[in-house]
């Protein structure tokens, strides 16, 4: 390049004008990363701008906390209702009642027991009655309509309490009863349990709603009768064999000692994040346990089996059906289990009030995840025209990312950026250089040894820059960052591994490129206008191109010497949208494709073939509800960078950033960007995550 034009401009330069005089061919040490120098400099095609304070307009201070959303999170975010002592302002006190041997209600009535009084005598409850014992009840209690009691204190009648249709009681968190008292729900009769409570009659044909600890514990078989439910949202126990002809709904922990059966028209339901313990005996199903809180496996409910649990009478076909994880000896052909419950994966169950164990791993679940924002960051804007990032690189503690126009928003206008970042400290990231150029726009970068690779496109097709970098900073002289011409249209991206240089580029003459030491070309190795990304690690090349929709997969060696014969096909994927970036992230064993609104797909390198897909537009929550709402594509996808690392990161365009589970490639959670920003492009390091949203600049994430 031609050096028609020198500016160089100080902090201060006014200052330095007036001590000891300036002159052009004065230099900026754009080695050093600090805020003591600061100046641009630039020629007829690059502008480069050093130092933190000159940059520092371009950032905005965001160190906030990162929520994970889960589509699953409705139910468990929803706190549970407490108890409320009930008010006595006005009510009728029993002790010092006329005839207090026998209390005939009236309707629409309080009546209580103080706190310290005993109360002996019979009451009749008639409809719109409410009863509340503070104190001890030791008399006969008898409903004769839907009236409501109360227990505070402590109920201690003899013989059976028959609740009636819409007859309620509500047990609260300090109430006790006494051994012979034995309550039965009839028909729409209801219990509320806040407290510790059990419940002794042989037969259900009632509600209860159990927001504490209820045991069950009637004769030598519990039956749940038809249209009774028992719905759990903390503790429920079952001491005995449990029939069930009505419905069970597990919302947190249900434990069996003693197996249950399902009859045809029985269910049991459980509820993503709960958890079923079944100690022992045997269990038979005619009907079903479901989730029905997703159709997808993510957030499952856990069932563990204990290995004296035996199977009796199977006859359901599915038994199991859902986001369920079965932990068991049993096999899933005996249990008669659908293809969307799980065997023994050992689902995390955090310990919590009403779940009284810890299960499972604690890693690679949501609850794990712990992000923070370091740093947002406008983009670059050169001729007027405001740029999007495209790619990021980290060496050492330097982040650098490349810019490109807009095309959608501004043609083919020709303009790029490269700039660079000090990421030394984790929750404050500096934007310390920039350097703009006016004659080519930036797809992607590469780091090879003390040089920094920037190839991308122009109006006249392919290019790339070479940036000599010092102490990883720009040169301070322009003059020394080089252009070269490339095969094809327009350069995707560069790979260098070990002594080959490698080019994905687009379009006429494009496909997967082997370039010579000078950059020139050494030959076509699979020419295909639709190449988007190649990637490599020590003994594997993956290169990923589309013809009409289709993705193709090149596995070779690291020496790009063809492997599985030949490219490989998928045409069981098919993509409407074909314009994105969709980049390439490489293990040591997968290689993982971003594949726009085809989703993310996994591949097995020693073979090549398709592994698994997450489709993000097919998530779906609690009661079928979308999870992710805004349609996002699939740009990019990153992995952790640490082997031991759990998870896959997908840049999924207006539903902000979509976290996966890279093992089993589930849904564990996403979040939206600050300010509705897109996700574009995602790169990731052990420390950080970088997210860049188009022209809405760049997010700069702490993972620790």
């Amino acid at each position: 390049m031609k050096n028609k034009k020198f500016k160089l401009t100080f902090l201060g330069a006014a200052l330095c004008f007036a001590l000891v005089g300036c002159s052009n061919d004065d230099s900026v040490d754009g080695t050093n990363n600090n805020n003591s120098e600061s100046g641009v400099v630039s020629n007829e095609d690059v502008t480069i701008t050093y130092g933190s304070d000159l940059l520092k307009h371009y950032s905005e201070s965001n160190n906030s906390k990162i929520n994970l959303i889960n589509g699953f999170s409705a139910r468990s975010g929803n706190s549970l209702p407490t108890y409320q002592n009930q008010p006595i302002t006005g009510a009728i006190n029993l002790v010092t009642i006329a005839n207090p041997s026998n209390v005939n209600t009236q309707s629409g009535s309080v009546y209580y027991i103080p706190t310290g009084e005993t109360f002996n005598g019979n009451i009749n409850l008639v409809a719109g009655v409410k009863l509340i014992i503070q104190g001890t009840y030791t008399g006969n209690l008898n409903f004769n309509g839907a009236a409501e009691i109360y227990v505070e204190g402590a109920l201690n009648t003899s013989g059976t309490i028959n609740v009636p249709s819409n007859g309620k009681i509500i047990v609260g968190p300090n109430a006790t009863f006494g051994s012979n008292t034995t309550i039965h729900l009839n028909s729409n009769g209801q219990i509320n349990n806040f407290g510790d409570f059990t419940y002794k009659s042989n037969t259900i044909d009632g509600i209860i709603e159990n927001y504490k600890t209820l045991t069950l514990n009637g004769g030598s078989t519990f039956n749940v009768n038809s249209l009774s439910e028992i719905r759990n949202h903390c503790q429920v126990t079952f001491e005995k064999n449990t029939q069930f002809n009505g419905k069970l709904i597990n919302n947190s922990k249900a434990t069996f000692n003693n197996g249950f059966s399902i009859n045809s028209n029985g269910r049991i339901h459980v509820a993503s994040d709960s958890y079923t313990h079944v100690t022992s005996g045997s269990i038979s199903i005619d009907g079903r346990v479901e989730n029905l809180s997703t159709n997808v496996l993510t957030n499952k409910a856990r069932i563990d089996l204990a290995s004296s649990v035996t199977l009796g009478t199977m006859n359901a076909n599915p038994a199991f059906k859902g986001g369920i994880d079965i932990n068991t000896t049993l096999s899933g052909n005996n249990l008669k289990i659908a293809n969307d419950v799980a065997l023994n994966e050992n689902t995390y169950i955090a310990s919590s009030d009403c779940i009284n164990v810890n299960l499972g791993s604690f890693d690679c679940t949501a609850a794990s995840v712990n992000m923070n924002y370091s740093g947002i960051y406008q983009s670059p804007v050169v001729g007027n025209i405001t740029l999007s990032a495209t790619d990021v690189r980290v060496v050492g503690d330097k982040a650098y990312v490349s810019y490109h126009t807009n095309d959608e928003e501004f043609d083919d206008s020709p303009f790029g950026s490269i700039r660079v970042f000090d990421i030394s400290n984790l929750q404050s990231p500096q934007l310390i250089a920039q350097a703009d150029f006016n004659k080519a726009e930036f797809n992607s970068l590469e780091i090879n040894g003390n040089t920094l690779y920037a190839v991308g496109n122009n109006k006249a097709g392919a290019i790339m820059y070479t940036v000599p970098l010092t102490d990883g900073m720009f040169t301070n002289n322009p003059d020394a960052i080089k252009s070269n011409n490339l095969p094809s249209l327009s350069a995707k991206n560069l790979n260098f591994n070990g002594t080959n240089i490698w080019l994905a580029s687009s379009g006429t003459n494009g496909g997967l490129i082997k370039l010579n030491d000078d950059f020139s070309l050494n030959s076509n190795v699979q020419a295909v206008t639709g190449a988007k990304y190649v990637v490599s690690n020590p003994t594997k090349q993956v290169f990923l191109s589309l013809a009409n929709g289709t993705p193709s997969l090149r596995f070779a060696d690291n020496a790009g010497n063809l492997l599985y014969g030949a490219a490989k096909s998928f045409s069981s994927i098919n993509l409407n949208v074909t314009d994105g970036k969709n980049t390439l992230a490489l293990e040591s064993d997968y290689v993982y494709a971003a594949l726009s609104d085809a989703g993310v797909a996994k591949f097995d390198l020693s073979n090549g073939n398709l592994v698994d897909r997450f489709i993000p537009s097919e998530l779906r929550g609690l009661d079928g509800y979308k999870v992710l709402k805004n349609n996002g594509r699939s740009n990019a996808v990153a992995v952790d960078a640490d082997l031991s690392g759990c998870f896959l990161y997908v840049a999924n365009g207006g539903d902000g950033v979509v976290v996966l589970n890279k093992k089993t490639m589930k849904y564990v959670g996403h979040f939206t960007l600050a300010q509705q920003r897109s996700a574009n492009y995602v790169y990731s390091t052990n420390n950080h995550l970088f997210v860049a949203s188009g022209r809405n600049g760049l997010v700069i994430i702490n993972k620790n």
